[in-house]
């Protein structure tokens, strides 16, 4: 598992929307990753507003969440203590 943030890549041009400042993609997920297994492992770092799992069009999973947090500093905490974590033996 690998975590990406928007406030971190450069790619938020803007305050108008500070939710992109706290939203963080975590990818190489495995496809049985649920929504719980995200929450059980960054939970404790913050508070998680919103996390989506996008689908392809079959309803399979595609490695890959976004996930909301409450704020930027929840953001940067999961950043720093749960980058490179393993969770369901990816990394």
């Amino acid at each position: 598992m690998s975590l990406k943030s928007e406030s971190l890549t450069g790619a938020l041009k803007s305050n108008k929307d500070s939710r992109l400042s706290r939203r963080l993609m975590i990818y190489n997920l495995s496809y049985s990753t649920s929504v719980g297994d995200i929450r059980n492992l960054i939970g404790e770092f913050g508070k998680i507003e919103e996390i989506i799992i996008p689908r392809n069009k079959e309803g399979y999973p595609q490695g890959y969440a976004f996930v909301f947090m409450h704020t930027e500093e929840d953001c940067q905490r999961v950043i720093e203590y749960a980058d490179e974590r393993h969770l369901h033996n990816r990394q």
